[in-house]
């Protein structure tokens, strides 16, 4: 929309989130919460934060487009994306829609990190963002004089794959919500393997 106020340009510089004393997951867990509309993934409402898993870890945000009847399981991470987070992203998933009362509604895991393309781990997301509904972000933090801005860049977007589709049944077969404990060490030896082939 065209004001008719010429902007004037101004410097800004990146900020590491995860290297500024000031700034945690926490900070950016916040500032989502307040600003959902940050990640650019439509009208959300938050449904939860630091949601307890059955078994161990943290879901960061569980955020939900009720008109679409979409559950969106939001994993976050400063700096370097890794394996762990992957892992525990599609774990968190998994969880989630296995839940009694999530029958009429889809899910989406959301994957987060500051530095996701200059990965060893991005071919990774890649191909599981084509086997499952998986949307990768990477956070860029800008100075911009005395203010901090922070933007979601969408790198992947798998929230049109249909996993029955797929012919990789490996994967189909793991991704159903039994032996989570077994996906977990299997998507640690995928993460691992892919990265050693495609360096």
């Amino acid at each position: 929309m065209n004001t008719g106020v010429k902007l004037k340009f101004a410097d800004s510089e990146h900020v590491s989130l995860a290297s500024h004393p000031d700034y945690d997951e926490a900070w950016l867990e916040n500032l989502i919460r307040d600003k959902v509309s940050l990640l650019g993934l439509g009208n959300l409402d938050v449904v939860s934060a630091q949601k307890s898993q059955s078994r161990e870890g943290r879901l960061d945000l569980l955020l939900r487009d009720s008109k679409n009847q979409i559950n969106f399981v939001v994993e976050l991470m400063l700096g370097t994306l890794d394996e762990t987070h992957i892992v525990r992203t599609i774990e968190y998933w998994l969880r989630e829609r296995s839940q009694k009362g999530n029958d009429d509604y889809d899910h989406i895991a959301v994957l987060a990190a500051e530095d996701v393309l200059g990965n060893r781990f991005v071919d990774v997301v890649r191909f599981l963002s084509q086997q499952m509904p998986l949307v990768l972000l990477e956070i860029h933090a800008l100075r911009v004089e005395d203010r901090l801005t922070v933007q979601f860049i969408r790198v992947f977007d798998g929230r049109d794959t249909v996993l029955g589709d797929s012919t990789d049944g490996w994967l189909i077969f793991r991704l159903t919500g039994e032996g989570l404990d077994n996906n977990k060490a299997l998507l640690g030896e995928i993460c691992k393997t892919a990265c050693e082939e495609w360096t």
